[in-house]
């Protein structure tokens, strides 16, 4: 391997990590915050979590947000926290981007599948730091 190819290595899976990590992100807000288009996130989540309410759901004709969330299996509790859906919504994103690059940048790719072990890590840390910082903005 010549040493030019270790520095298109860094450049390509390195560099890409902020890219992941909003890819991460926005993959992982959408399985567990939003409703999504026609409602399958939401039927998604309803079909592994049971939402809890104390009291009324509705009030004054507006549906108020469950008190917290009961899940029915191991994906409910992965979906019930975003923390731990980042993790396996990385997993599959930098398997694609390893793939990506194996067959499309470097072919003689050899200690990329281990620093995509880090990026798979690091993507999903970067998808929690923007939710920490949406929350922060947010004010939730």
């Amino acid at each position: 391997m010549m040493y030019d190819d270790i520095i298109i290595q860094f450049i390509v899976i390195w560099m890409s990590l902020p890219m992941v990590s909003l890819a991460v992100w926005r993959l992982t807000y959408m399985l567990v915050s939003e409703d999504g288009p026609f409602q399958v996130f939401l039927k998604i989540r309803e079909s592994v979590i049971t939402p809890i309410w104390h009291g009324y759901p509705v009030v004054d004709g507006v549906k108020r947000p469950p008190d917290y969330y009961e899940p029915k299996n191991i994906v409910g509790e992965i979906l019930s926290c975003f923390y731990c859906a980042s993790v396996w919504v990385s997993l599959p994103v930098t398997l694609l981007l390893g793939l990506m690059i194996y067959f499309l940048v470097l072919p003689d790719v050899t200690w990329a599948f281990i620093s995509l072990g880090f990026v798979w890590l690091g993507s999903s840390t970067g998808a929690i730091l923007i939710e920490e910082l949406r929350r922060k903005l947010s004010n939730e």
